[in-house]
């Protein structure tokens, strides 16, 4: 008897449990329900660069990392195809955000901003020019030395507006146009060989030789050497870092930490240096002997993000004479907390292997999924817990039958059973 009661009573507990659950537990959603976001991410790899296995895993596992900081819970990441890469969000708010951070190449580079820089952009004294056009910096095709391999490839038309670029190659480009043909009367023109053309758009920090009151983007050609032995250009990069973190600078502004690895500190200890010797030496040539005469002839160092100038600090040679040590900077001039917090994020997650465009992004509303997951809900009530509930009655009931059963063979009073009830309730 008492088993019979222990079992009954497991039993209803179990139903109970299983109609709170339900009614209560709070689901996992999927994209279609919770609404997010959807996005393509196809690679195309620079010149020279060859895409392999390795880079899409790798590239998987930056991008995981990514949206782990994100506090994105149960992403799905997937390589499709050979050369693309598919990331689906759930409840992710912040959409456009998201598909930035996932799919920014994060490749940071630290110029020479004065010294690096190619005739193109700057003046006879070395001083920075900015181009507010891009054609400027490139070279026509029938110009281009031969047997030389330029760094990328544009068109342009006869009225001088951009068809199409950059790409790698030139055969990459004609892929691109309609039939595979070039327009008439357009002209092909490249970046030449060992450069590379840096933007800067308009933030707090301005942009190097622009107008702080510019609003266009602007444009620099410097030199690009970065598997060079001897004096690679730029001469430090991402790879040197080993932490970087959101702050707030002397004003609350918001900046990004970098940490150096000791090998990367040394590097930044001679760059810095050899500016903070150059200007000094500019200086005295030029007979400066105030501070502000000084001023004009201090250094810069610029730090680039995705070939973008994100800012460029000074080096004051006569507060830093010998450089400045310690293996860390910062940057600053950013627009807000959250570019800041998203630039130190992907920094942390290190550069993605091979540049990725995005070439499809879902925006999924949650409001798709709202009748589904509402109709749903009602047909869990209706049915299953109705189903769970009978089936539950259903055993109660046969318990109770069998106790009876028990209860009428243990006192010899079998005349309202069968003979089958009596073998069963006699093995019970």
């Amino acid at each position: 008897m008492r088993r019979y009661l222990l079992i009954l009573a497991a039993l209803v507990g179990a139903i109970v449990g299983v109609v709170v659950l339900g009614f209560f537990r709070s689901p996992t959603l999927g994209l279609d329900l919770q609404g997010g976001l959807e996005v393509v991410l196809e690679a195309r790899p620079q010149k020279g660069q060859e895409l392999t296995s390795q880079d899409l895993d790798r590239s998987v596992e930056i991008i995981r990392d990514r949206v782990d900081k994100l506090g994105v819970s149960e992403p799905e990441i997937r390589e499709q195809g050979n050369n693309q890469i598919a990331v689906a969000l759930a409840g992710v708010f912040d959409q456009a955000r998201a598909a930035q951070v996932i799919g920014q190449t994060a490749q940071l580079e630290f110029y020479d901003l004065q010294e690096d820089a190619t005739s193109k952009s700057k003046n006879a004294q070395g001083q920075i020019v900015a181009n507010q056009k891009l054609l400027p910096l490139l070279t026509p095709e029938a110009r281009i030395q031969k047997g030389s391999k330029p760094e990328a490839w544009y068109l342009y038309s006869k009225d001088k507006q951009r068809l199409a670029g950059p790409f790698p190659t030139k055969r990459a480009l004609l892929d691109s146009l309609p039939g595979g043909k070039q327009p008439d009367g357009s002209t092909f023109y490249a970046v030449p060989e060992n450069t590379i053309v840096l933007t800067c758009g308009q933030s707090e920090a301005g942009c190097p030789g622009a107008n702080a009151s510019s609003t266009q983007t602007n444009y620099y050609l410097y030199d690009y050497r970065p598997t060079a032995k001897t004096n690679p250009v730029p001469a430090l990069t991402g790879d040197d870092l080993s932490d970087a973190s959101q702050d707030f600078g002397q004003n609350g502004e918001p900046v990004v930490l970098l940490d150096f690895t000791n090998e990367g500190g040394k590097k930044f200890h001679d760059i810095t240096r050899e500016l903070a010797v150059r200007g000094a030496q500019e200086a005295n040539l030029a007979g400066a002997t105030s501070d502000e005469e000084k001023n004009v002839f201090n250094q810069s160092f610029a730090i680039v993000l995705d070939h973008e100038i994100r800012s460029f600090p000074v080096i004051d040679f006569t507060e830093n004479p010998d450089g400045i040590a310690g293996g860390n900077a910062q940057i600053t001039g950013l627009d807000s907390l959250d570019e800041a917090k998203d630039l130190a994020l992907v920094l942390q997650t290190g550069a993605l292997p091979v540049e990725f465009v995005q070439v499809e992004r879902t925006e999924i509303s949650p409001t798709l999924g709202e009748d589904s997951l509402r109709e749903a809900r009602a047909a869990l009530g209706t049915t299953t817990k109705v189903e769970t509930v009978n089936r539950a009655l259903a055993e109660v009931a046969a318990l109770a039958a069998r106790r009876r059963d028990l209860r009428r063979l243990r006192s010899g009073d079998l005349s309202a059973l069968g003979d089958e009830q009596v073998y069963h309730a006699a093995w019970r």
